[in-house]
């Protein structure tokens, strides 16, 4: 019945500001002591301003382990397909021919940058 009440409040159909008024207008009401009423209205009011809160925050923490869950499902599928190993020894070949594509270029332009040297002390000394 409370929660009716608490609809009808919302509705604007009772008035009742505290939970006095409304514990007084009911005797099913007046069977229970007006502290336990009062915890009672205080509790649904807490439930009916908090709802929202607690809504968000289940979606929140839903969907940080949903994505978590996701996360783990892509890593063993994708090492289930694709042996570790397998994986380093690729990734270490690229690494080795990147170092040597980039030594021989280095050692080309030390190599130009030596011969114009040589090419212009050439022609001073001449």
């Amino acid at each position: 019945m409370l929660k009716e009440d608490f609809d009808r409040i919302e509705k604007g159909l009772l008035d009742p500001t505290t939970p006095k008024p409304l514990w007084e207008s009911r005797n099913s009401y007046k069977e229970f002591p007006l502290s336990v009423f009062r915890n009672h209205y205080f509790q649904e009011l807490r439930k009916r301003k908090e709802s929202s809160f607690w809504r968000h925050k289940m979606k929140l923490v839903a969907r940080k382990e949903h994505l978590a869950e996701v996360d783990k499902l892509y890593d063993e599928w994708l090492w289930n397909d694709i042996d570790g190993d397998e994986l380093v020894k690729k990734w270490n070949e690229n690494l080795e021919v990147n170092t040597k594509e980039e030594n021989k270029k280095a050692n080309s332009d030390l190599n130009r940058v030596h011969n114009k040297q040589e090419f212009w002390r050439s022609r001073s000394r001449n």
